[in-house]
């Protein structure tokens, strides 16, 4: 947007930023009554910065409290598990990708994995996500699923376990 200032101001403006030969085409305009309107400067944004004890993942949480990080997916699993325990859901569902993208897991392991993911889903909000979780996890033959699975989908009749 523009604003309107002196053509004092505008002019120092200009010269400050647009030394004398520059080609470029100057950043102010005429107003009519003989002013000048000036584009304020670009102001690049910044990265607002890291309050005190703030964590924005499960690798830096882990990181910061332990000193290093899960060397295996079983691991990460037991992670998954302790922070489950914690309520903290959202670094759940973190651990549990890390689990899940090594394919070496069985599938005992695997049930357990999208049965945390089912349920930390489903306390962080994402409906349509929880329940393809739920349907994921009981397809794995995780019969205890069946219960949050059903009450979502009654529940909540605009989500089905397909999205």
């Amino acid at each position: 947007s523009r604003v309107w200032v002196p053509k004092k101001w505008a002019l120092d403006w200009k010269k400050q930023h647009h030394p004398q030969g520059s080609s470029e085409k100057p950043d102010t305009q005429q107003h009519p009554n003989g002013s000048a309107i000036a584009k304020p400067p670009r102001v690049t944004k910044t990265k607002r910065p890291k309050e005190e004890g703030h964590v924005s993942g499960i690798k830096d949480l882990i990181s910061q409290k332990v000193g290093f990080l899960p060397k295996d997916a079983l691991s990460w699993l037991y992670v998954a598990r302790g922070l489950y325990e914690l309520k903290d859901y959202h670094h759940v569902i973190e651990a549990v990708g890390f689990f899940l993208s090594d394919k070496t897991t069985s599938k005992e392991q695997k049930k357990e994995a999208r049965h945390l993911l089912a349920l930390s889903l489903l306390k962080t909000g994402p409906k349509r996500k929880a329940a393809k979780a739920f349907s994921e996890s009981v397809s794995l033959g995780n019969k205890s699923d069946w219960e949050p699975l059903i009450k979502l989908l009654i529940e909540t009749p605009k989500v089905n376990s397909e999205n």
